[in-house]
């Protein structure tokens, strides 16, 4: 287990706070607030939520009693209630998480101007500490693949996180992080996803929201040491309070791991040999202050991440890690500090943020031991965006809403390998405009205009959405849309440009070398798309099923296999056969062998149909809790621009898409035993064209809990249970055969799944 300074210092003084505390419920909190006229009777009025994040500022209309409900974040409020003819009241509140608040407001005098629910969310899950899949996860990548509808791509290190929503491409989700926005790209290179508490998924919106850690009303102290094989080391401990009128939460965290072949002794290409030695370091600090900025609440939050990777085991194709000798070391440092300011104005209210999302990364290996390669081969990167964006709600009488928003993104990557430096820079101008009404018994409804430019290029859509509740269980959502939308492509890739002929993956028992090469920067496909899903709740049931359909022209498919020609225009003159000739010379392939060469680029000019459907199931018995989800996709490819008609192309006009399976499932249980014992057990499956290119297959991880005392408890976990498919490296040895456009098949390499991971996780949870 390796610690940091910090890291020890916190834990010192929570062991020293445990005897004085009980423990805090991490479920999120309920503000009732009831308004009253001075003579008792209630009030329909306009109720303002105003906190100290953007997706923390509410508003609604109260029902005929004068009652309103909402979840919210623990924190720090300002509720504010007014109606037509009387005095408005405006009164600041602290509700702690896992309670109900109530608030009473008095007005005067009576004037009853309709009635009202708040607005429309339809088809949210959200991933909290609490769930199943969170507790029996390493890490935060893992726990969202259990989830219907979500595939999410994470790294050993902890640092980025890409999530495809519904079996498409990454670059269409949308992000925000402290309730500002922010592109996909951003979220793959600068979010620590051991810093995000709470991820709420919208599908109908193809939407993804990280929350953090939010301030509480009296001091909690919280704990984590986790200690486990192959990268599931992660400790971390955090502080929550508010002072007179700031709210402060802080939390460092530290994810280690050795690297699973450490003093196995391995014979580079060159002839020389070394014995392998890895670590893996990612320590992580986030602060969160809120309070009061004269009539406004106001929060900043900053995070900082490093990581310090030499070297870590990463996948390579082939018997040997090539090119990984002694000297390679890589180190990535993001920052990342958020900005809100929320308030009212008469009757609107009012949110502005500010973000910027940082990413350093620098890559050297000293020396690389192939002969015939440049050295030494030295990446240093740097990737920042920045997003400003605003947003207001008016109510324009008992029934409808109007709301608007802008957001500006600014994207700017420099790059420099081995000497050669380029940049490229990106900028999104998004509006909105939306008109909502909510009504209790017809139910609700928002139509919306979303237009901008993307990197110059104009786009438009317009949104409309419905929710109508039938009785006292049964919910349904309905969210179309139609136009053209902002789609950008990967900036690593656009920057790198061409990388050294060395700097690539070779399967000499296939005869395939791949390449990362430039692609497309932008696209403004033209889409139709129609979203809607049913929910029925009954004691201690829940059923959910959602079903879509997406037609998509002028696509842009990120990181797409595209085969290499020589007559490729935009190859540069002689690479494919200076890869060639690495190959064979470099890794001992042998010579005059035949290779199918690719490159890893972003594709425009791709039309695709996206269908499926998701159902899900919860169960609560008592002790029992059950969840299961299913999910089908079909993702067809139904046109193709030139770079990917080939007869040697992995893409098929008609065909799946490759890495989107048609079938994913998970089942997960959670049973109490006696008053202070929980068992876990997970079950997921994922079907064959899944992006590890291994056949079908099935995870097994479980768990069991034990609490030693109201504030300390005491986990262990075993993920992949059976050990299935499991490696340290890509190869031939699990992979499936792969069709091509021309016919023939390819049995490529599959990347292997984490080995039979053990850990043992220690919680503590203070609070007075």
């Amino acid at each position: 287990m390796v610690w940091s300074v910090a890291g020890a210092v916190w834990m010192t003084v929570l062991a020293a706070s445990m005897w004085c505390a009980d423990a805090a419920e991490p479920d999120p909190a309920v503000l009732a607030v009831h308004v009253r006229s001075t003579s008792g009777e209630p009030v329909a009025a306009r109720i303002f939520i105003v906190g100290t994040a953007k997706n923390e500022s509410l508003q609604s209309l109260s029902d005929r009693n004068g009652d309103a409900r909402f979840v919210v974040p623990d924190g720090r409020y300002w509720v504010r209630a007014e109606a037509p003819g009387f005095q408005r009241v405006r009164e600041a509140i602290n509700i702690e998480r896992g309670t109900t608040r109530d608030v009473s407001i008095e007005l005067a005098p009576l004037q009853e101007i309709g009635r009202s629910q708040s607005r429309i969310v339809s088809s949210v899950r959200s991933s909290s500490p609490d769930s199943i899949a969170r507790k029996i996860s390493p890490n935060l990548a893992d726990a969202l693949n259990s989830v219907a509808g979500v595939a999410a791509i994470g790294t050993d290190t902890g640092l980025g996180l890409r999530v495809a929503l519904g079996g498409e491409d990454e670059s269409l989700t949308q992000f925000s992080f402290g309730g500002a926005p922010l592109p996909a790209s951003a979220a793959a290179l600068a979010i620590n996803t051991d810093l995000v508490q709470t991820v709420q998924i919208d599908q109908s919106r193809e939407a993804v929201q990280f929350v953090g850690l939010a301030p509480t009303a009296r001091p909690v102290w919280g704990g984590r040491l986790r200690s486990g094989s192959y990268g599931s080391a992660l400790n971390s401990a955090s502080f929550q309070d508010t002072f007179g009128s700031v709210g402060v939460a802080m939390l460092h965290t530290l994810r280690a791991a050795e690297s699973p072949l450490n003093g196995t002794v391995y014979l580079d290409s060159s002839g020389a040999s070394y014995r392998h030695v890895g670590a893996l370091h990612t320590t992580g600090d986030y602060l969160k202050l809120t309070g009061p900025v004269g009539s406004w609440a106001g929060s900043g939050l900053v995070t900082s991440s490093h990581v310090l990777a030499s070297p870590i085991a990463t996948y390579f194709a082939g018997a040997v890690p090539f090119g990984t000798g002694p000297g390679e070391r890589t180190e990535t440092t993001a920052r990342n500090p958020v900005f809100a300011l929320n308030g009212a104005v008469a009757s609107t209210s009012l949110a502005v943020t500010y973000a910027e999302f940082v990413n350093l990364s620098h890559d050297w290996q000293v020396p690389r031991l192939a002969p015939g390669a440049a050295f030494p081969f030295d990446l240093r990167e740097r990737s920042t965006v920045r997003t400003y964006s605003a947003s207001a709600e008016r109510g324009l009488n008992s029934d409808l809403i109007l709301d608007g928003g802008w957001q500006f993104f600014n994207e700017s990557t420099a790059g420099n390998v081995s000497g050669t430096a380029e940049r490229v820079d990106r900028h999104v101008d998004e509006m909105t405009l939306g008109l909502r009404r909510a009504d209790r018994e017809t139910g609700t409804w928002r139509a919306e205009y979303k237009g901008g430019r993307v990197d110059g290029r104009p786009y438009g859509e317009i949104v409309a959405s419905a929710r109508r509740r039938i009785g006292r269980r049964l919910s349904l959502d309905v969210t179309t849309s139609a136009g053209t939308i902002a789609q950008q492509g990967s900036d690593v890739r656009t920057v790198r440009g061409w990388l050294e002929p060395y700097a690539v993956a070779v399967d000499c028992a296939d005869g395939t070398i791949v390449a990362e090469g430039p692609g497309e920067a932008a696209a403004t496909p033209r889409r139709f798309r129609i979203f809607g899903s049913a929910g029925w709740t009954g004691p201690g049931v829940h059923l959910g099923a959602s079903a879509w359909y997406t037609r998509m022209q002028n696509q842009l498919l990120t990181g797409a296999l595209v085969p290499l020609r020589a007559n490729d225009p935009s190859v540069p003159v002689g690479y494919i056969d200076a890869l060639v000739a690495a190959a064979g010379s470099s890794l001992n392939c042998g010579p005059g062998r035949n290779y199918t060469v690719f490159a890893r680029r972003d594709v425009g000019g791709v039309a695709s149909t996206n269908t499926g459907f998701t159902l899900t199931a919860s169960l609560d018995r008592g002790r029992d809790h059950a969840e299961a989800a299913l999910e089908i996709v079909s993702a067809r490819l139904d046109a193709m621009n030139t770079a990917l008609r080939d007869p040697l192309s992995l893409y098929t006009v008609g065909g799946q898409l490759p890495g989107v399976p048609r079938i994913r499932g998970t089942v997960s249980y959670d049973r109490t035993l006696g008053t202070r014992s929980e068992m876990l057990a997970s079950i997921h499956y994922e079907g064959s064209n899944n992006r590890y290119n291994l056949p079908p297959f099935v995870t097994t991880s479980v768990g069991v809990s034990r609490v030693l005392r109201p504030s300390l408890s005491l986990t262990f976990v075993a993920g992949n249970l059976f050990n299935d498919y499991a490696g340290s490296f890509v190869s031939p040895r699990y992979a499936l055969p792969v069709r091509t456009a021309g016919g023939s098949t390819r049995r490529g390499v599959a990347a292997p799944l984490p080995p039979l991971r053990i850990s043992a996780q220690l919680d503590i949870r203070l609070a007075r």
